[in-house]
């Protein structure tokens, strides 16, 4: 499956785990040749991949608390606190165009950085302010803030090189970056003490924030699209497989086999990680459930985080299961 050891180190962790791997196929690769094969394929494996995420926490009341209201640009901008489960608020911005009655949705999803004002801001070069493009094309947008970022950063809990991300000129050798993965890794054995996923966390509160706008006028849930860059993409393609309120999918910059990112290059941090993935099948698999609904791949042939060598043949196994289920275009 990979060309090469994943690392110099011939006693290393990476390489027990290539050769173990290449003696365990994943349980539920895709194979099948025809159609009805293709659905009772991708019911097994929503279905495992739902059961490898673990628990997610009890529906809260959707009770939500108001932050602020304010009109910006031809559009009513909530700044809300929802209550996704007993025992926490999910802190969120939600976008209303003026006059808006049953318009379409779209969950505009944030990667690593400062959390849901990413997506709103036009000034960031990464993200463009996408979830106000969206607004102004007439969609209710949706932007929340995952683990553990925005609002919901732990800076009391620093860990090594904080003081990166609070003074970087001080710090100009540093990758900031490498902070964050450090709380996103944190965060993970955090949640894993306890028997959570971070990841299905922040997917539970994706969920919930679907189950709130079906209560609300202004919104129409049945016509829902999922937008994420880097992280944001992870949480759309997670999103997207587990709700079939979301119709169209648009993943930035995260698409590739996992040992690409995960095992060749160190990168991919804890809350993108589903304990035991692949011992079910690769990225492929996973999006392949998304089918026959319509999924947009923006992806590049110099990313540094998700290498093309490990992007392109996991495109091509992607084309496949979309043509098998009759979605090839």
């Amino acid at each position: 499956m990979h060309p090469r050891l994943p690392s110099r180190n011939p006693h290393g962790l990476n390489n027990f785990l290539y050769r173990w791997a290449r003696s365990h196929p994943p349980a539920l690769a895709f194979k099948a040749r025809t159609q009805a094969e293709a659905a009772a394929w991708q019911r097994a494996f929503r279905a495992a991949l739902r059961k490898a995420m673990g628990p997610m926490p009890e529906r809260g009341s959707l009770k939500v608390r108001k932050r602020g209201v304010k009109t910006l640009r031809g559009c009513r901008w909530e700044t809300l606190y929802l209550a996704a489960s007993p025992w926490h608020e999910l802190p969120l911005h939600l976008l209303v165009p003026a006059g808006a009655r049953e318009a379409p949705v779209i969950l505009a999803l944030h990667g690593h950085g400062p959390g849901k004002s990413a997506t709103t801001d036009s000034r960031d070069p990464s993200y463009r302010g996408y979830a106000m493009e969206y607004v102004r094309r007439g969609f209710v947008v949706a932007t929340p803030d995952f683990y553990p970022f925005g609002e919901r950063e732990q800076k009391d809990h620093p860990g090594a090189g904080m003081d990166v991300l609070c003074n970087p000129t001080l710090h100009p050798e540093i990758d900031p970056y490498s902070v964050q993965d450090h709380r996103c890794n944190a965060g993970f054995v955090a949640a894993m003490l306890y028997g959570f996923c971070a990841l299905a966390l922040n997917i539970a509160d994706v969920i919930r924030v679907l189950d709130y706008l079906e209560t609300r006028p202004e919104a129409d849930v049945r016509r829902t699209g999922c937008v994420g860059l880097s992280y944001g993409g992870t949480a759309t393609l997670y999103a997207t497989v587990l709700d079939a309120r979301i119709r169209r999918a648009v993943l930035g910059c995260s698409f590739g086999r996992f040992a690409g990112h995960g095992l060749y290059l160190d990168e991919l941090c804890g809350v993108q990680v589903v304990p035991g993935i692949m011992r079910l099948g690769d990225m492929a698999e996973v999006a392949g459930c998304i089918a026959p609904r319509p999924l947009l791949l923006e992806v590049a042939t110099n990313d540094p985080y998700f290498p093309w060598s490990h992007t392109a043949p996991e495109l091509k196994r992607l084309r496949r299961i979309y043509t098998v289920l009759g979605a090839k275009e």
